[in-house]
């Protein structure tokens, strides 16, 4: 059974309201309150503070005790030069309608008043009462909870709602270079699973333990921490990507070959690959081909000799277009008639982001290829994404093979090309 000795009030020291200097000064504000800013009402007053929230100490039930006063208890005319915002409402009253105690009413009005929100106006007995004019709505007297400092708040409001937009907009930033970062790390990644690197367990490793779920409890120094942590891992995965330096490869018929298509080059030079063609060496037919790079053209039925093999001097642009895919073709201009080694080179550049190969594997085989070769390989790792044996899955890593290939005298573009286009009738 409840005692009624619980409901008995506490003691507590008599007298009014303690002063204080933040009290004497508040009451000062609501002295000289000349009224609200002309291109400002109570509402707008009300949306700040909603925006700017615990940026400025306000909490979600701060806000709701104020927006209760401020929209059900005062007027326009409240806010106008000559009045003051006064709620004289009972906080008995103001507990019930809100669902809780009379004690954290008090509680809540003194923690707006420590942010600067309110004050009060008290009666000789802290009573709350007050009355209006009927014809006007002017408050004639009253005593209650005085919010006429919440008017002096706007610009320090202003201030901080500003600096809480940056503050997103900083954060969303991060956020999206990390994501971005993310993303080519994965990549890199995958190319470097598909060679075995020795180091690919300590740096999957340390990806995972930076691959954390991005959410906005994470404050904006630990993101710019995160993304430190991935911008340092991005550049070492980069560095291991990285092919090595060039150098002298031999042909089959042991002739030294360029390994960097030479620009210069005459089109007649046996020992050097010209930049308008892509076998950079003629094929050795002692060692097999490695499969993977080879379903995705037709095997010849017999052993072809250098002489019946498809020469890359016939591959125009008119036939890489029919070999490649309608990805391909969406990036290349509506009448194909018109389009030249340019256009089908930009095409493959912006085909190559779509597949996820980096920037960097792109200007490795323009180093390594020439453009139009690297373009060319861009298309053939594309097709074999569509292959329904043995797939292409991991573009990325299927591209630098190739371009590892091309290095040891192994890659032929011409027969595979020619290979589509056998497919393609």
């Amino acid at each position: 059974m409840q005692q009624l000795s619980q409901y008995l009030p506490k003691p507590s020291r008599a007298g009014s309201r303690a002063a204080s200097a933040a009290y004497r000064q508040s009451l000062q504000l609501s002295e000289d309150f000349t009224g609200l800013e002309e291109d400002t009402n109570r509402y707008e007053l009300l949306q700040l503070v909603k925006r700017v929230g615990d940026s400025a100490g306000f909490t979600a039930k701060m806000i709701e005790l104020l927006d209760y006063y401020l929209i059900n208890f005062t007027q326009d005319i409240d806010w106008e030069r000559g009045s003051r915002p006064i709620v004289y409402q009972s906080v008995s009253r103001t507990a019930l309608a809100l669902g809780v105690t009379e004690r954290q009413i008090q509680r809540l009005e003194r923690r707006l008043f420590e942010v600067g929100a309110c004050t009060w106006h008290s009666s000789g007995n802290n009573k709350r009462y007050g009355s209006r004019d009927p014809e006007t709505g002017k408050i004639k007297f009253a005593f209650g909870i005085d919010l006429t400092p919440l008017a002096y708040l706007q610009t320090d409001l202003q201030i901080k709602l500003h600096q809480r937009k940056q503050y997103e907009n900083a954060w969303i930033e991060t956020r999206r270079q990390i994501s971005h970062l993310r993303s080519q790390i994965r990549a890199l990644l995958a190319e470097l699973r598909e060679e075995g690197t020795d180091q690919l367990a300590a740096l999957e490793t340390d990806y995972q333990a930076i691959a954390i779920q991005l959410r906005t409890h994470i404050d904006l120094a630990a993101m710019r921490e995160l993304l430190e942590r991935h911008t340092s891992l991005h550049t070492r995965l980069a560095k291991l990507a990285e092919p090595d330096e060039p150098k002298t490869i031999h042909s089959a018929h042991g002739a030294n070959m360029a390994e960097k298509t030479n620009l210069a080059s005459p089109t007649s030079d046996q020992n050097v690959a010209h930049y308008k063609y892509w076998n950079l060496a003629e094929k050795n037919n002692s060692s097999p081909a490695d499969p993977a790079f080879q379903k995705s053209v037709v095997e010849p039925t017999a052993p072809q000799t250098q002489d019946s093999e498809p020469s890359s001097k016939h591959l125009t642009v008119e036939r890489l277009v029919k070999a490649g895919s309608d990805r391909l073709r969406r990036y290349l201009p509506v009448d194909l008639g018109t389009v030249g080694w340019s256009e089908f080179i930009d095409a493959a550049e912006l085909l190559r982001a779509e597949m996820f190969i980096s920037r960097q594997s792109w200007i490795q085989a323009c180093q390594t290829l020439g453009r139009e070769s690297a373009a060319i390989c861009v298309l053939v790792t594309d097709r074999g994404l569509d292959r329904k044996d043995n797939p292409v899955r991991l573009p990325a890593a299927y591209f630098r093979g190739m371009v590892n290939k091309a290095r040891g005298g192994e890659l032929y573009l011409a027969k595979s090309v020619f290979g589509l286009l056998e497919l393609a009738e």
